[in-house]
């Protein structure tokens, strides 16, 4: 069963270096990272309360290492959103190092492969394919999680699925940590009805509800995902450029502090992530 938001993947050309920027300005402590050597990747993790922030980029600038990461889904998906970035589409002149884009969003399932055969019984018309995800850590130890992807993964396509051991101790860890704590995935679509009907045609999830938005980009779609809120809003991001690698998504990434403080808002190109 679908549980909650798992991590929100957010590409980065430095994931380190935006890591520790967006931490320090938003007081997210450090959940740890590593390199998926399958896929060529490598990422740094922020906490949100037992979710977390992927800030992920490529391993290395190497042409083999881009194009290894165009054969598997969640690489690809990285190499248009830095794509996206390094085309000018998110920049801004005062600290282009630190632009972000929104990649996709896991969702965590404590049974993925229960989930695909129950999808499959009900006839969804795009079916997830079964797969797994490896990390290697630092210290050279490995960690693996089932997933689910569907046909394609980008900004305007259906999340993917992933499963944590019941004892796996970096996602205890993060739930036992403090700090601010996951609440809202907001995203500007260019349709929002349409990607709502692909997440219900993909994942079954059909419980979306509208709301009046009381702006110009028209009504809001809503879903929850356990504790969490998906929004979706009209409006294909902020006006840019339009270049063939321009994303026609952006992110706001809305954070509960329980120790309340200061509110505290944060832009880096496509991601704004706001805690309060």
């Amino acid at each position: 069963m679908i549980r909650e938001i798992d991590h929100v993947l957010i590409a980065a050309a430095d994931p380190a270096a935006a890591a520790a920027d967006l931490g320090g300005a938003l007081g997210l402590a450090s959940a740890g990272g590593g390199v998926h050597e399958a896929i060529g990747t490598c990422n740094a993790l922020l906490n949100l309360g037992g979710p977390y922030l992927e800030l992920i980029g490529l391993m290395d600038a190497e042409h083999g290492t881009r194009a290894r990461a165009l054969g598997h889904p969640i690489g690809a998906a990285v190499v248009r959103a830095l794509d996206s970035i390094a085309a000018g589409a998110w920049s801004r002149r005062d600290r282009p190092a630190s632009d972000c884009a929104y990649v996709t969003v896991a969702l965590r399932s404590d049974d993925v492969a229960g989930d695909v055969a129950r999808l499959r019984r009900l006839a969804r018309p795009h079916a997830l394919s079964l797969s797994e995800v490896v990390r290697r850590r630092p210290d050279g130890s490995t960690i693996r999680w089932p997933v689910a992807f569907p046909d394609r993964l980008g900004p305007d396509r259906p999340p993917f699925l992933i499963e944590h051991a019941p004892d796996e101790p970096e996602r205890a860890a993060r739930v036992r940590g403090g700090g601010p704590r996951l609440h809202t995935l907001g995203l500007v679509v260019p349709d929002p009805a349409s990607i709502a009907r692909g997440w219900d045609a993909v994942l079954g999830l059909a419980g979306w509800t509208r709301m009046a938005a009381g702006t110009a980009v028209g009504p809001v779609l809503t879903l929850a995902v356990g504790e969490h809120v998906v929004a979706l809003s009209g409006g294909g991001g902020p006006a840019r450029p339009t270049t063939s690698a321009t994303p026609t998504t952006s992110a706001t990434i809305r954070l509960v502090d329980p120790a309340g403080g200061r509110q505290r808002v944060v832009e880096r190109g496509g991601v704004v992530l706001a805690v309060g």
